[in-house]
């Protein structure tokens, strides 16, 4: 199965939430597999994407009531789940090994941390729109430091090469 990730920031403008939900529909038509962790912005919008070209979604989380309504509605238009679970052992490794601070994670942050790899696993390559913060590059960070490790290649769509690789694709 061919498979991809699409993660990155909770808050997109408007037209790159279109971006994404554009790529995961073109990626779907494919026939490309989208793993994502069904957070509000980029997760939410390459989801859409594919699902409204029937495509297949894999949404990882971190808990079974996380994003309950709308994992609910996308599970109803055919996505699936995968629930993050304690013999997951590499997923929480992960976290020591990639997170600058793993011990200040609250058990909360330390799931969402560790469904990063969850999401990753086996994917061929991840797209990625993360934004700054503080400085700091947030889950998405966690996710693109993990991705790295494992040897998948990332298309970031706030680089300008790789976004440009990828909406002539469109």
């Amino acid at each position: 199965m061919r498979t991809y990730a699409g993660i990155g920031s909770r808050e997109l403008s408007e037209e790159e939430w279109e971006l994404c939900f554009r790529v995961g529909a073109y990626l779907a038509q494919e026939g490309w597999s989208l793993r994502t962790g069904a957070c509000s912005g980029a997760d939410k919008a390459f989801a859409e994407g594919a699902l409204s070209r029937n495509g297949k979604v894999i949404l990882c989380l971190p808990w079974p009531s996380y994003e309950l309504a709308w994992v609910q509605d996308a599970r109803a238009r055919g996505a699936t789940s995968e629930l993050l679970h304690y013999w997951h052992t590499d997923a929480f490794t992960s976290v020591d090994e990639h997170h600058p601070n793993p011990s200040a994670l609250s058990d909360a942050a330390r799931k969402l941390h560790a469904r990063n790899y969850l999401i990753l696993r086996n994917c061929r390559f991840v797209l990625a729109f993360p934004k700054t913060k503080n400085g700091r590059l947030g889950g998405t960070g966690q996710g693109l430091r993990v991705a790295t490790s494992l040897g998948i290649e990332v298309l970031r769509l706030d680089e300008p090469f790789d976004r440009a690789r990828v909406e002539a694709k469109l």
